[in-house]
């Protein structure tokens, strides 16, 4: 999958719709895995979109935020403690290599950051709102992603 230039490999697309599949098994809703792949496919769009945004408004998370992250997930823990062992079979399991799952965190990061300031947000101009939603709708309209091999349009 390629989104704005941004490549997204099969291990991160696996790992979105891993955590979408929980999600959905934990709150007992049956979707066909065709399903899962499509709301997959755009909670990724959205995601890199949002972050892309997020970086030109000039938003940034540092390495370290993303360790610290990485280090207080009680995914990776055991007994309490962050544990590098259970962390590396993470990585080994899901085929992700460290510095790619911190640039999935650090993108995931940077949109929720552009979410946030948007929610937070008490005045903005219309101008400036129709700016925005222009752009993302102009990105996810004009650009074509590629997805393992397959081509998709989108349009809005």
């Amino acid at each position: 999958l390629e989104i704005n230039g941004q490549d997204i490999s099969i291990q991160e697309f696996s790992l979105e719709a891993n955590r979408l599949n929980s999600i959905f098994s934990n709150q007992e809703i049956n979707l066909e895995q065709d399903q899962v792949t499509q709301i997959a496919q755009d909670s990724l769009i959205q995601r890199i979109l949002l972050a892309q945004q997020s970086e030109d408004n000039g938003f940034y998370v540092t390495e370290s935020f993303v360790k610290e992250i990485i280090q207080a997930d009680p995914t990776f823990s055991r007994d309490g403690v962050f544990n590098l062992d259970v962390f590396r079979g993470f990585l080994l399991r899901s085929g992700l290599g460290a510095e790619e799952f911190q640039n999935i965190l650090s993108t995931q990061y940077k949109s929720i950051q552009l979410n946030e300031a948007l929610n937070a947000s008490a005045f903005v101009p219309d101008d400036h709102l129709s700016k925005f939603i222009s752009s993302i709708n102009l990105l996810s309209r004009n650009n074509t992603f590629k997805s393992f091999g397959l081509y998709f349009s989108f349009s809005s």
